[in-house]
């Protein structure tokens, strides 16, 4: 490609051009890629050295693992998991110093490893190596950052699982002779059984502070906050009923400005799973 059509390219074809799904860029210090390596199953993160002549460390992540990460990314569970990080790094700042969101080690004696989580401003990404070359890489971003490499992944990983799934098939039915005993068989009344904990649903009354901007999915707005009340953070949801009641008293894109900050008392259905809280704004006020 002549070079002058080259610089006409933009930012996310010049991207595609590189087969990456996306790529996190500082002013100085480090820049990573993150680029499918679908023939040997593994994700690659590129961490580079910024005026090194490419200079830098290569870390891979198994398929199957970065999917989950991808999963975690797009349904905002490691959002909260970033904005828990952050209030421990405020509360006790020498013990959280590193992001713990989303860690990975790799390499013989996990001398490499990634680490998602919270950054000075927003989301970090950081990379090392251990051994006789040390490095350590720290890359800021946005959490959009990780949902537009996430949403890459789930549409060229298609194709990956697609061929793995046929495969799983077609080899499950090598063995064409399954001699079942009873021992095998499932005992009765337990196949129906369900163990999991259900997620547990009630009613709160509550005063949460907004800490960071809203973010829009569809008619429903979700902000992560503080309870006050309770000391614990939580993903304040506002949806289509939450969202007429307030655009009752004033627009709701001045709504999500104003209480950036501030504390406002909700009416809500809680949801709690595992460590995580969910409130589900079903009214204002006392």
């Amino acid at each position: 490609m002549a070079k002058d059509q080259e610089e006409r390219l933009s930012v996310d074809r010049k991207r595609i051009n590189e087969g990456l799904l996306g790529a996190c860029y500082t002013q100085k210090g480090w820049f990573v890629k993150i680029k499918p390596c679908l023939s040997i199953d593994k994700v690659k993160f590129a961490f580079v050295k910024m005026n090194s002549k490419g200079s830098g460390f290569d870390v891979y992540c198994d398929i199957p693992k970065f999917d989950l990460l991808c999963d975690d990314i797009l349904a905002f569970r490691l959002e909260r998991k970033i904005e828990q990080e952050k209030a421990l790094q405020v509360s006790d700042p020498k013990n959280h110093q590193n992001p713990t969101s989303w860690v990975h080690k790799t390499g013989e004696k996990a001398s490499k490893f990634v680490r998602i989580g919270a950054g000075k401003s927003g989301v970090l990404i950081q990379g090392g190596k251990a051994g006789e070359d040390n490095q350590f890489a720290n890359v800021p971003c946005a959490y959009d950052d990780l949902r537009i490499i996430a949403k890459w992944f789930k549409r060229v990983s298609a194709r990956w699982f697609d061929e793995a799934t046929s495969v799983i098939i077609e080899n499950s039915n090598t063995d064409r002779f399954h001699n079942v005993t009873a021992e095998d068989e499932s005992a009765i009344g337990y196949e129906d059984a369900d163990t999991d904990e259900a997620p547990v649903v009630e009613p709160v009354k509550a005063s949460i502070k907004i800490l960071k901007e809203f973010s829009r999915n569809g008619n429903s707005y979700r902000a992560s906050a503080y309870d006050e009340g309770n000391k614990r953070n939580v993903t304040a949801i506002f949806g289509p009923d939450a969202v007429k009641i307030i655009e009752k008293k004033l627009p709701m894109a001045e709504f999500t400005k104003r209480y950036v900050g501030n504390s406002l008392i909700v009416k809500a259905d809680m949801v709690k799973s595992g460590n995580e809280y969910e409130y589900d704004v079903i009214g204002l006020g006392r």
